[in-house]
């Protein structure tokens, strides 16, 4: 977080603050704190899926088929997933 408020140009404190469930972060601090953070392409990946509604949606299938006691392949998954 100390190197991320050095990137940024915030102070960690305000960083905290900024990204805490009560903040009310700028579109500037966000988009400073989500690109600045990504080191590499699988960090952004990562971001990215995070908040993906299709991966989201087949998440949250997969945990219900685990949760009857069912499940999928570890390649159906991510066949889906890239369809």
């Amino acid at each position: 977080m100390s190197q991320l408020a050095r990137d940024t140009g915030l102070t960690r404190e305000g960083l905290y603050k900024a990204l805490s469930p009560e903040g009310n972060p700028t579109f500037s601090t966000v988009a400073k704190a989500v690109l600045l953070s990504v080191s590499n392409e699988n960090d952004l990946e990562s971001i990215l899926l995070t908040h993906s509604p299709k991966f989201q949606s087949i998440l949250n299938s997969s945990k219900k088929q685990i949760q009857d006691g069912k499940s999928i392949k570890h390649e159906t998954f991510w066949e889906e997933i890239d369809n």
